[in-house]
């Protein structure tokens, strides 16, 4: 499956044409593109449409009976590296080498060049001299902010330097920019942790967007998070083998598709994340995971909730003798869903790792589901021409053959 890295240039996906889409979509206009790299980003795209994206875009908007539905929109997944492994001259922070592996890892894991991935249709990449204050803030709050709709996902990634420092009673924790200066830390030379969930939470940022991962690979990264994770055991789906048809498929999947944004951090409050010669611990146990080289609690599925996600990476973590302990938090605002906030519960957000096999069945249910409503169009297409009077202007039942009536 092929990508494209861009300049700034009108890029239209080859064979996007889902039923009531327009038969060619732009993913990204020339004009948000530029915008993007004003920022100092780099912009790859996908040239063509996933299957992921048409699974998350149908349970998205699932059906209300039993008949399937014949229309779903296409669920556009954006995601966002950010990585910082270089700081300027007199920041007293040490480079980390171990980002560069991070961000390639994770990259391939979002959008990769033989579609061996997620199935992320845009990647924008901010790194080391690009990844200043001003170009992060440009980036999350000004171009990516406006081209956000309510039916993409959203994949955020930090890894870096963090920092904590003591603000009165409390600690505060920072996220080091390339031009960050330790020694005059504060909110302005810094990124606060605390502005990962303001980003989530707030309707004039990301709030509207229907699923969210942040991931934040940085010592001390827990101090994003206001909530240490729960420890309630995953919920099981059914089985996609048991699943017969396409309607059925999607109502049976419903939880997946639940609004939910959640931060995932490498550390605790309290306790630094270290890196190796392959890159930093957690990204690595994280990008293990959802690339489906490991199947704790194998279900057969390849998708687990978050839950299974954060005992994976922790019994690893420790494992690995790595200080900090990764956490896990909801932003409250971000789901809607009434049976959860009735219940006083969190939601679920689901993680398919590549090439699951509910992607796959997935796949053969809607094209059997389209074929069925091809024919069906073609066989009422067939029944109303049968049903037109044939044309008599050229022949009388009187007259004399060839003559006059």
């Amino acid at each position: 499956m092929a990508v494209r890295k861009l300049a700034a240039m009108v890029f239209f996906l080859g064979g996007w044409a889902l039923s009531g889409s327009p038969a060619a979509a732009e993913i990204l206009t020339a004009e948000r593109i530029a915008e993007l790299e004003a920022c100092g980003a780099t912009v790859t795209l996908r040239e063509s449409e996933t299957e992921i994206g048409r699974l998350y875009g149908a349970l998205f908007s699932p059906p209300d009976g039993d008949a399937a539905p014949a229309e779903q929109p296409y669920s556009r997944g954006i995601a966002v590296i950010i990585g910082v492994s270089k700081f300027a001259p007199g920041s007293g922070l040490a480079d980390l080498p171990g980002v560069h592996k991070d961000v390639e890892a994770m990259s391939r894991l979002l959008l990769a060049k033989d579609g061996s991935d997620l199935g992320y249709d845009v990647l924008v990449r901010l790194e080391d001299e690009n990844a200043t204050g001003d170009n992060v803030l440009c980036l999350m709050e000004n171009a990516l902010r406006d081209e956000m709709r309510e039916t993409d996902r959203l994949f955020f990634y930090w890894a870096g330097h963090g920092i904590d420092r003591k603000a009165g009673a409390t600690r505060e924790g920072y996220l080091a920019f390339h031009d960050t200066k330790r020694k005059t830390l504060n909110r302005r030379t810094a990124l606060p942790m605390s502005t990962i969930e303001d980003w989530s939470a707030d309707p004039g940022f990301f709030l509207n967007v229907r699923q969210a991962v942040f991931v934040l690979d940085a010592c001390f990264s827990g101090l994003a998070t206001r909530v240490t994770r729960s420890e309630r055991s995953a919920e099981p789906l059914a089985s996609s083998r048991d699943v017969g048809d396409y309607g059925k498929f999607l109502r049976s999947y419903t939880r997946i598709g639940k609004p939910a944004h959640v931060i995932l951090a490498a550390a605790d409050s309290d306790n630094p994340t270290r890196e190796g010669p392959e890159g930093g611990f957690f990204t690595q146990q994280l990008t293990e995971f959802l690339s489906g080289k490991v199947t704790p609690e194998d279900n057969g599925e390849g998708v687990w909730n978050q839950y299974v996600l954060m005992q994976h990476l922790t019994t690893r973590m420790l494992q690995m003798d790595n200080p900090g302990r990764p956490q896990m938090q909801f932003v409250s605002g971000a789901y809607t869903d009434q049976q959860h906030r009735s219940q006083n519960r969190e939601p679920d957000m689901f993680f398919l790792s590549t090439g699951s096999p509910l992607i796959s069945r997935f796949a053969d249910l809607r094209r059997a589901n389209e074929e069925k409503l091809e024919a069906a169009r073609q066989k009422g297409a067939s029944e109303a021409a049968a049903q037109i009077p044939g044309d008599t202007s050229q022949k009388s039942a009187t007259g004399p053959a060839g003559g006059d009536v």
